[in-house]
């Protein structure tokens, strides 16, 4: 409160006692530099500079000089350079505050002093980080365990651990990292990171791009991440699996109208929610079907319901909450025409399969494979003279194939026709003593198609004729001599007249026909048949005189 006024001159005369005082008066500069240095303490302990030193050119020299004032006021030695930067807390003048470093050193804030006049005073001030939040967006994925956010705040500066795929999952996704951008340019266009649309290849696209930025904005999953001093949204990138599962079916469309599962084919390295095709390698080809794009099914079966079935040959590999894909591809196949026969078979029980059943007549036909085909009753109706329908035939290796459920290319039905009784009649002869030297086989009731032996040269003669075989031609039966010859060689000249020759080994071999069948022994005159002539003479007397015998054959 006091005013002191200075003196620089005055006048000396008469002073003769010395005292006269001069004074001269030093008011502080307000032009002093001093510097204030600002730390930031991060979550990690570590001491970084904040800025550049500041200068300032306005300190009182040899006054107390505040930098933590709540307004700068240069007339009083105050300024205020307490205000923190977003995510610290200032550490007031002269609090001790220890790093979390190894050896654990201290600093204090100092604030306040007095500005040397030569410029040298430093202020430093100390600022400690806060805790931030730090939120974690699993965007289209969630937490595991459920529930169990790992959003939590934490110092600036703290470099934290970001969660793993152990941690954040999504169904069919690999967690590929973490993202601050909210919003990505992909191809082109703004992706927002947390819409559902981006999954599939939109997914690696994204992921691709953030790869690709060199501005720090992506992270990987599992990787480290410094806090900063703001509040931070992080978001997770995700990355479609390439392992999922998915099938191909492959379908026939058969002959019966009925959709057969003919083939199932895994494939193993599906993308999720990115299409999956099917390439030419895994095309199948079936015998006697061919690949449609639809097929319609018009029966309603157990195993089939009516209505179009069309191709699925692309579509995207979707997943369930397990990861486990959903996806079929479905190829069809149409049922194309195979040929079949019909068969008709005689029987006339012969000992043997070969010489019991022979093919009396086969038609060709078609129809779808796989269908059912049946013998129509005109089948079981043909007219075969001799022979009737048996729909029960059975026979070791044979037997009656009325239908086939499954036609396949070239099969048979087949119909049985059995063999009905016909009358063998024998006719030796009933001239020259024409018999039967035993048995007599005149009358006879034989099976059609049965074979046998006709009775031979031991079972018939003819005194003086020669047993040559049966015919159904009458004239050599009974007639005799050159008549006889004659007949019997135009018989075996002749074409067209059925003959069984008795020439043949055990006996003849014959087949009896489908109709009643008379045959006749074919009987010729023996040429060296022996006979005598006598030469005699008669006398006058009448006496037989005997002069000449001889021998002849005819």
């Amino acid at each position: 409160t006091s005013v002191y006024t200075q003196r620089i001159h005055g006048h000396l005369a008469g002073d003769t006692a010395n005292t006269t005082v001069f004074d001269l008066y030093y008011e502080p500069r307000n032009d002093i530099d001093f510097r204030v240095i600002r730390w930031a303490i991060s979550g990690d302990g570590s001491v970084t500079q904040l800025g550049e030193t500041e200068t300032i050119h306005q300190g009182i020299a040899d006054r107390t000089g505040y930098v933590d004032a709540d307004s700068d006021e240069a007339a009083n030695n105050r300024w205020n350079r307490k205000t923190a930067p977003e995510g610290y807390r200032f550490l007031e003048h002269g609090v001790w505050y220890t790093l979390n470093n190894e050896a654990e050193d201290k600093v204090r804030t100092i604030a306040e002093g007095i500005i040397e006049a030569d410029g040298s005073t430093v202020f430093n001030l100390y600022f400690i980080a806060t805790e931030l939040p730090l939120t974690l967006n699993t965007t289209q994925g969630g937490w595991y365990p459920a529930g169990v956010d790992l959003s939590k705040s934490y110092l600036a500066g703290k470099v934290v651990t970001l969660p793993g795929g152990s941690n954040v999952r999504r169904s069919g996704y690999t967690l590929a990292g973490w993202t601050t951008r909210a919003t990505v340019t992909v191809n082109g266009g703004d992706v927002t990171v947390t819409d559902p649309s981006v999954k599939g290849q939109l997914a690696k696209d994204l992921l691709q791009v953030l790869e690709g930025l060199d501005d720090g904005s992506f992270y990987a999953a599992g990787g480290s991440f410094t806090m900063p001093s703001t509040a931070t949204t992080l978001y997770a990138i995700w990355s479609p699996r390439n392992d999922i599962s998915y099938t191909i079916e492959y379908w026939k469309h058969t002959g019966a109208d009925t959709l057969v599962l003919a083939d199932v084919i895994t494939v193993t390295n599906g993308e999720t929610d990115i299409n999956a095709s099917v390439t030419d390698e895994q095309v199948k080809t079936y015998e006697h079907y061919q690949r449609t794009s639809s097929v319609t099914v018009a029966a309603t079966s157990a195993s089939t319901t009516a209505g179009t079935y069309n191709e699925v040959t692309n579509a995207p590999v979707t997943v369930d909450a397990d990861g486990h894909s959903t996806l079929a591809l479905k190829l069809y196949y149409e049922a194309q025409n195979v040929t079949y026969y019909v068969d008709w078979f005689l029987f006339t029980d012969n000992s043997t399969a070969e010489r019991s059943i022979r093919l009396y007549q086969r038609e060709e036909r078609s129809a779808k494979v796989d269908s059912t085909v049946a013998a129509t009753q005109a089948d079981k109706d043909l007219s075969i003279i001799g022979y009737q329908f048996d729909a029960d035939f059975a026979y070791p290796g044979h037997k009656s194939t009325l239908s086939i459920d499954q036609l396949a290319e070239h099969d048979a039905l087949e119909l049985y026709f059995t063999a009905l009784d016909q009358t063998l009649t024998l006719v030796v002869g009933t001239s020259g003593g024409a018999r039967w030297t035993g048995t007599d086989y005149g009358t006879q009731t034989v099976k059609a198609g049965k074979l046998d032996t006709l009775p031979g040269t031991a079972y018939v003669e003819r005194l003086g004729y020669t047993f040559l075989g049966w015919s159904t031609d009458s004239r050599a039966n009974v007639s005799t001599g050159q008549d006889n010859i004659d007949k019997a060689q135009a018989i075996l000249a002749t074409e067209g007249i059925t003959f069984f020759s008795a020439s043949a080994v055990g006996g003849l071999d014959f087949e009896m026909p489908s109709n009643n069948l008379t045959l006749y022994a074919v009987w010729q005159p023996n040429t060296n048949t022996k006979y005598v002539v006598y030469q005699r003479r008669v006398t006058s007397k009448g006496k037989l005189l005997f002069e000449v015998k001889e021998e002849h054959t005819a």
